[in-house]
């Protein structure tokens, strides 16, 4: 399954976060987000949902853009 290529709302992905927080909340067992949020992020590199996503659609149209199949490009001009 390919999530970079469908369009996700940003209701979508604040639901996401809200999970992954949440789920990271019980498991330190804290009540305070900005812990969960700054050091995680800060310390292990554990990036939120919402941030992979849209740097995984920025990878994802710029290999798209790059490609020089004609299969591709017949499509996505047929797309657009």
């Amino acid at each position: 399954m390919v999530l970079e290529a469908w369009s996700l709302l940003k209701s979508d992905l604040l639901s996401l976060d809200f999970v992954i927080v949440r789920l990271r909340m019980k498991l330190f067992n804290t009540n305070n987000v900005d812990i969960i949020i700054t050091n995680c992020r800060q310390y292990a590199d554990v990036k939120l949902p919402d941030i992979l996503w849209s740097d995984r659609v920025n990878r994802f149209e710029k290999r798209f853009a790059e490609c020089n199949n004609s299969f591709f490009l017949q499509n996505s001009a047929s797309i657009r």
